[in-house]
């Protein structure tokens, strides 16, 4: 709230210049973890996520997800030089300030707080390829996991570094995944009754360079296994030379309305300001004429390139043979 804004500021200089060094309190949130995974590691969520993490990523240590052994090799002097590392010298840090606030009174905390931050003149941290990569090619893989209700769950990502970070690639983006899942509702579900509530989604991000990932997860009829995997790369393909015109402009209407609500919100500009900050790409600006632009032959043409990269994988995992 507006007059707690001095307190948070302190925290913020506290948390950065004089972290607690609690030993004690570290081990404790660690049991604490440990307690909630128990209830989880096994379930087929869990169990399906965590296969198709390291099957995605090759294995990669940076890929895994949050699970027993990441805990127990979590250790408090390791942890607390990183965090030192990470933050004893702020001087290329970037502060984003939403909401409501009095804007000479945030200058004088900003100098008292913020200024006051160690900074140290040096070279510049540079990005490299931590080698965090999606497995490439046409790749398919499966699992056999027991559970309570026999359950089966289907995963398709198809990816490409190959298209341009801009924030009319990022809506077109978006806009496939929305289109995906309107076929996936018609054909798996509808259609063929092989799945309960398909889904997909398309995001356009950018981290050492741009990534365009289009994924689809969702639970289905082990028995429909190989008609899912099929019907689901349609869904996608479809969209490369068939877009009906109706639906992408419901789909532009309501983007058009979310933009208008979103714009009253602080999580929206701390989320477009941190982008920009990252990518060098105001996604804000012109959003409005971009999306009132789009018609079915970009659409198209933008669900070719994906699919020109042939970066396709598709991941099961079923009960046991009856």
């Amino acid at each position: 709230t507006p007059k707690d804004l001095e307190t948070m500021m302190q925290l913020l200089y506290a948390n950065i210049v004089k972290p607690r060094n609690d030993k004690a309190g570290f081990d404790v949130a660690k049991e604490m973890i440990k307690g909630v995974l128990k209830n989880q590691v096994n379930t087929p969520n869990y169990v399906f996520q965590d296969s198709l993490a390291r099957f995605i990523f090759s294995n990669n240590p940076k890929a895994e997800i949050l699970g027993m052994e990441v805990i127990d090799k979590m250790n408090y002097e390791r942890t607390l030089q990183i965090l030192n590392e990470r933050f004893g010298n702020a001087a290329e840090f970037n502060f984003i300030i939403i909401g409501n606030f009095d804007e000479a009174q945030l200058k004088q905390y900003v100098a008292q707080y913020i200024a006051s931050l160690p900074a140290k003149k040096g070279k510049k941290e540079v990005a490299i390829d931590d080698k965090l990569a999606i497995k490439k090619g046409d790749v398919y893989g499966e699992f056999v996991y027991a559970t309570e209700n026999n359950q089966a769950k289907y995963a398709g990502i198809w990816h490409t570094n190959k298209i341009a970070y801009t924030a009319e690639n990022s809506v077109m983006a978006s806009i496939v995944g929305q289109l995906m899942s309107t076929n996936l509702t018609n054909s798996v579900r509808e259609d063929e009754g092989a799945a309960y509530s398909p889904h997909a989604s398309a995001s356009l991000d950018m981290s050492f360079e741009p990534e365009l990932v289009v994924q689809a997860s969702f639970g289905i009829d082990p028995k429909k296994k190989d008609r899912v995997c099929e019907l689901t790369t349609k869904a996608l393909t479809d969209l490369s030379t068939n877009v009906k015109e109706e639906e992408l402009n419901k789909i532009k209407e309501y983007m058009l309305k979310a933009i208008d609500q979103n714009e009253h919100e602080n999580r929206y500009w701390l989320n477009a300001m941190y982008a920009y900050l990252n990518t060098g790409v105001d996604r804000n600006a012109g959003y409005r004429d971009i999306v009132k632009g789009l018609t079915p032959a970009k659409i198209q043409d933008f669900t070719k390139k994906i699919l020109a990269a042939g970066n396709r994988i598709q991941f099961v995992m079923l009960p046991p043979a009856e």
